[in-house]
């Protein structure tokens, strides 16, 4: 709402650059048919992250004489190979039969035509290219296409013609996602891998209203790594019962994912992606807030060329936020680290400001910044019409972030450490005073992680409150009261004491200090 000029992340359909690797074999090719294309490979999208990309298209001659003419094509960015697969040529165009067998045991679909592309799928109008689906079962879905026009493809002005129908082609992916959620639900995402054969017979054809499209899927057994892999052949048939192109072999990598990221990535205002906390801390009045972001299923994050890392950053962060997330140094963990934590920060903002204000704000409305000493703050510019933004803080380790907002006059700090991720010994005899560690090794072995751990956290959390952090001198900070239930601590540091209110919640100890 503040910043209307603010896009998510543009992102080049597969089916599109397909037709890139088609014109691109064309140029070199002497027959008259394009009639396929083999051994597609897929290894990244292209993803406008920063506007106009320039990238560069390759093929190479691989058979010229034989009847049917191969060119080795590909997709780079810089030295990076994005896409490639064999472009085939021939004089004579292939066979227009279709080849799909009839779904075994056809049951109505549970979508309706209007839920289509209103429940999670995240394509544009120009890509609503399915328009009714007719029937599904345990091996396949079969559904009606909407026409699929290409006039304004690249600017209004613009009415081109291609080898491959990007709009229908991609038609594909839809029909995948569909059937999966007819039996998983809609909490997953997918995108292709490969393509061992596409036949062509008249891919371009835009005039597709009602003509049918089939897919025969099935998931695979696990081929290693993270996530689950489906396989599909399709095929789309026009009124007269000839198919306009066949696939064998579409290959797409599943996974499962939280709830909130499905709805999340297309409602992003009314999405969470966290959970309210505050419940683990029940002595905090209401004018505090506690957050927790459940991590992400490995992997996911950072696949595909952590295509939907950035998909998330692009719905997420504000055109400042941006800036800084472009300069972060490439290290997979330490991006994902920052962008957890902004989203984290973010949701506790809006959620407090929404619970006191009664305005709920895009995400990208929320603007986190740091002070010179590294502490987080929202931005006050644009909300002050809503009302003055809180105080905030935040802590991750081990794959759990937390985060905590109260009202902008108070002080407030959090921190949380993992059970198994020290070496006790050095933590204790580095990050403590000579009083913490005697009570740290006057209890018996099982019992001294987890205390030395709430005395560390109590530590930065305090620190945090203070807005300074422990500066790389936790001995300035002293925890000299802790209660025999070790829920509530004092930090005693520059001449203050501060009340620090203590939680484990699995295998992680939470502190909260609020002054």
């Amino acid at each position: 709402d503040l910043d209307p000029g603010l896009h998510a992340l543009p992102v080049v359909p597969l089916a599109a650059s397909l037709e890139m690797l088609a014109e691109v074999g064309a140029v070199l090719a002497d027959r008259n048919f394009i009639v396929a294309l083999e051994n597609v490979r897929a290894y990244n999208w292209i993803a406008l992250d920063t506007g106009a990309k320039t990238i560069r298209l390759e093929a190479t001659l691989v058979d010229g004489e034989a009847v049917v003419q191969r060119l080795h094509t590909a997709i780079f960015e810089g030295d990076n190979r994005l896409l490639e697969g064999d472009v085939l040529f021939a004089d004579e165009a292939p066979s227009s039969l279709p080849q799909l067998p009839p779904l075994q045991n056809p049951q109505v679909p549970i979508w309706q035509d209007h839920e289509l592309y209103t429940a999670g799928m995240f394509h544009g109008p120009l890509y609503h290219s399915v328009a009714h689906l007719l029937a599904w079962d345990e091996t396949g879905i079969d559904a009606q296409l909407a026409a699929t026009p290409v006039a304004g493809f690249f600017d209004d002005d613009s009415r081109p013609t291609f080898f491959i129908n990007p709009v229908m082609m991609d038609a594909v992916g839809h029909l995948t996602a569909f059937w999966i959620a007819q039996s998983c639900g809609t909490d997953f995402s997918c995108f292709p891998s490969r393509i061992d054969r596409i036949e062509l017979v008249n891919a371009g054809e835009q005039a597709t209203e009602g003509y049918l499209m089939r897919g025969r899927v099935a998931f695979l057994e696990q081929e290693g790594g993270d996530g689950r892999f489906l396989q599909g052949d399709y095929e789309c048939v026009d009124h007269s019962g000839n198919a306009l192109f066949r696939i064998y072999g579409w290959h797409d990598r599943f996974f499962s994912v939280p709830h909130s990221f499905y709805y999340g990535r297309t409602n992003p205002r009314d999405g969470w992606y966290g959970e309210d906390w505050s419940h683990l801390y029940p002595e905090l009045s209401g004018d505090y807030l506690v957050w927790h972001l459940p991590a992400f299923p490995p992997g996911f994050l950072d696949d595909a060329g952590a295509v939907w890392k950035r998909l998330l950053a692009y719905t997420l962060l504000s055109r400042k936020e941006r800036e800084v997330w472009q300069s972060l140094p490439p290290n997979p963990l330490r991006r994902s680290e920052w962008l957890l934590g902004r989203i984290a920060l973010k949701e506790v903002a809006r959620c407090w400001l929404a619970r006191h204000y009664g305005l709920l704000l895009y995400p990208a409305d929320i603007v986190i910044l740091v002070d010179a000493s590294g502490k987080p703050f929202v931005a006050a510019d644009g909300l002050e019409s809503v009302g003055e933004p809180p105080a905030i803080s935040l802590a991750h380790a081990a794959g759990y972030t937390v985060a905590v907002a109260g009202p902008a006059e108070s002080a407030v700090g959090i921190d949380l450490e993992a059970l198994g991720r020290v070496n006790l010994e050095d933590f204790v005899l580095g990050g403590f005073t000579e009083q913490e560690r005697a009570r740290v090794f006057a209890l018996s072995e099982d019992r001294r992680e987890e205390f030395a751990l709430r005395l560390w956290c109590s530590k930065e959390a305090a620190a945090k409150s203070l807005g300074i952090g422990l500066n790389g001198n936790p001995s300035q900070f002293e925890v000299r009261e802790l209660s025999p239930d070790g829920l509530s601590a004092t930090v005693y540091a520059l001449e203050q004491q501060i009340a620090v209110s203590i939680r484990r919640q699995g295998d992680a100890i939470i502190s909260l200090a609020i002054i």
